[in-house]
């Protein structure tokens, strides 16, 4: 028997996961608050309802809906699900939505994930995805695993990926952005900052509202990133007043030595990536 499923948020990672399970077989309907959100989806599901209603009727419920949205989504609809059903957050930052998954009183399987791609993508397989856990992480694992299959599920706690997350996507969002900023309309050589230069550049394909969300409404972490980095561009700025090449010189080898530390919280996820998916 095919699994009912009703994806809530149409956007860009609503209609990645519309398409691809209605691929799988599944009988997948779809919501949103806009109709024009409505319309755009409304090739890549079986059904888009526009009245969110009757929902004990669904095998799964995924919820795709902006971060500040996602709580009180959680707290109308899991609490809502039939035994044996799942609820699903897909939303970037997991501590306040998981706070609130402990809290709903409900017969559902509650599963909190992070898929780490964007809606450029074309489907789950191969992609990888981060499972905060709730209440069984068994459980959740299983539903994960089955609603989407072929993609690679690894385990962290909440608060160790929310500021995986500060550093390794809202750090170099940031810094993409910054070195955009600064560098615009100046000659650039092609020499070191290849790296940087490719960085800034993909910026210009991002979404300034959805970084702008993920970085406020994991607000802790972010600015402790950018206080960190206000530290250090203080101090080399004193430096460089100073001419001091031996200094500024130790300075960097510091900076390199923070980097690997910092660097190696999303490690265990992007070892997985096999050359990068996202």
């Amino acid at each position: 028997m095919s699994l009912k499923v009703l994806i809530v948020g149409l956007g860009g990672m609503g209609t990645i996961f519309c398409r691809d399970m209605m691929r799988r077989g599944y009988l997948v309907d779809g919501y949103d608050i806009s109709a024009v959100a409505r319309d755009r989806a409304a090739n890549h599901c079986k059904r888009v309802l526009e009245e969110l209603e009757g929902v004990d009727g669904y095998d799964v419920i995924v919820a795709a809906v902006p971060i500040s949205e996602s709580p009180k989504v959680a707290r109308r609809l899991a609490g809502a699900l039939r035994e044996g059903s799942a609820y699903v957050d897909v939303t970037s930052i997991k501590r306040p939505v998981n706070t609130v998954l402990r809290e709903v009183v409900s017969k559902a399987t509650l599963v909190s994930l992070h898929p780490l791609f964007g809606p450029g993508a074309t489907g789950v397989e191969g992609r990888v995805i981060v499972l905060t856990p709730i209440n069984d992480e068994r459980g959740e694992m299983e539903v994960a695993e089955k609603l989407f299959e072929g993609s690679k599920i690894i385990v962290m706690d909440e608060d160790r990926h929310d500021r995986a997350v500060a550093y390794s996507i809202t750090l170099p969002q940031l810094l993409g952005y910054l070195h955009r900023g600064i560098s615009g309309g100046e000659v650039v050589l092609p020499t070191t900052s290849g790296r940087l230069q490719a960085l800034a550049s993909a910026v210009e394909a991002d979404d300034p509202p959805l970084a702008a969300e993920i970085a406020c409404a994991n607000d802790g972490y972010s600015i402790e990133i950018v206080e960190r980095a206000a530290a250090l561009i203080s101090k080399v700025l004193g430096v460089l007043r100073g001419r001091d090449v031996v200094a500024l010189a130790g300075l960097l080898e510091e900076m390199k030595g923070e980097w690997t530390e910092w660097s190696s919280l999303y490690d265990e996820a992007y070892e997985l990536l096999d050359g990068g998916n996202p």
